[in-house]
């Protein structure tokens, strides 16, 4: 459908949300598939949110009233994942501030729009079946898209929570202020996340909330098994952002727990051998979670070793070892050199705690042999 979209309309481009990295107008959550508006001197900007899901999960959205619409942005209407799902949808049109999106199964369609003038409101369209011949789906699509060119932004809103994380919300005390609207729309429960500048002063990091606000992408670092990691401003400090979304990879979250937990235990030797935590919580109520790491560096295959850098690494993983945590992902991209050539490990998502003096001897073989093809780079050239 959307090849059929694009090569109709040409100046859209119906695809998946694969931004270029240094891509300032995207979030740090996207959906599966955005329209972008195409020019001849970028990528384009996001115009559409579209959000496909399987039939069967939309089965009893289909029967909707208005009544029971209103209802449901009270969250009285118990209906399973259904309001997830809106939620989801929403969070991303907040996080991209778009205006316009369409949530789909393929089978059934509805169109989705929140004002700009009443960023906490969603308003939903009745479906619209795939076979329907009053309007077509495909000039549905192309009307939207000309419609959300016109105007596409509504600015970003402290981003609703969805059932399904309640429990991370009432971890942070959060409070649901919502009310349901007519006329087919749900209304968002706002959340009082912003973090305090006296929470930011304290060395030692809590977990906090944040929106939308408090993070100024300015591109992409890299992805990995949990999400991306982005380049960020966070009050003023350039930190790398690595990004969790818990509608779509909810199941790492124990891992990047974890992750935060290691950091705390190699506190004394944060901006040392490792990154400082500077921050970690839940990002739009429990749409994502984030934590944030100075950066320390660029990568080790950026670089050519000195035998003094490798003796230092060693050094500084058998100090991690100390504090009996096994890194357990020693390689290339977690390994990164500062402009004064200290080494510095990163990604302690796969670490485990432990005590087996072999697993540390055999990792520090790992290193070892891995530095030596840097040493072995310099010494050729």
């Amino acid at each position: 459908m959307f090849c059929i979209l694009n090569e109709a309309l040409g100046k859209y481009c119906f695809s998946d949300s694969d931004f270029p990295r240094n891509d300032p107008t995207i979030g740090l959550f996207v959906p599966d598939y955005t329209c972008r508006l195409i020019n001849n001197e970028t990528y384009g900007i996001p115009i559409l949110a579209l959000e496909i899901k399987r039939d069967i999960l939309l089965q009893r959205f289909l029967y909707f009233t208005d009544s029971d619409l209103e209802e449901f942005g009270k969250r009285r209407l118990s209906v399973g994942y259904v309001y997830d799902i809106i939620g989801q949808i929403y969070n991303y049109m907040s996080s991209l501030q778009l205006q316009y999106g369409i949530l789909s199964s393929y089978d059934n369609h509805w169109f989705l729009y929140r004002p700009k003038n009443n960023n906490t409101e969603l308003r939903i369209s009745h479906p619209l079946a795939r076979d329907s011949t009053n309007p077509p789906v495909l000039k549905s699509y192309a009307y939207l898209a000309w419609i959300a060119q016109q105007d596409p932004i509504s600015p970003s809103h402290n981003i609703t929570n969805s059932n399904r994380r309640q429990t991370f919300a009432l971890q942070q005390g959060q409070q649901n202020s919502g009310s349901g609207q007519l006329s087919r729309s749900l209304s968002n429960p706002h959340h009082n996340l912003r973090s305090t500048s006296s929470d930011r002063e304290n060395q030692d990091p809590t977990e906090k909330g944040f929106d939308c606000s408090e993070f100024k992408f300015e591109c992409s670092l890299g992805n990995g098994q949990t999400g991306g990691t982005y380049r960020c401003k966070f009050y003023g400090q350039t930190i790398a952002l690595k990004t969790l979304d818990l509608y779509k990879n909810g199941r790492f979250f124990d891992q990047m727990k974890k992750e935060i937990g290691i950091y705390k235990r190699l506190s004394k030797i944060q901006g040392k051998y490792i990154p400082e935590l500077v921050c970690y919580g839940y990002y739009g109520g429990g749409m994502g979670y984030v934590m944030g790491m100075t950066i320390v560096g660029t990568m080790l295959n950026f670089h050519k070793i000195a035998k003094w850098q490798k003796n230092q690494a060693l050094n500084a993983l058998r100090i991690i070892h100390s504090h009996n945590i096994l890194h357990n992902d020693i390689r290339e991209e977690n390994i990164l050199v500062n402009d004064e050539g200290n080494i510095f490990f990163i990604d302690f998502g796969k670490s485990i705690i432990t005590d087996k003096k072999k697993l540390f001897r055999k990792e520090e073989s790992e290193l070892s042999s891995l530095l030596n093809c840097y040493m072995n780079m310099q010494n050729n050239l």
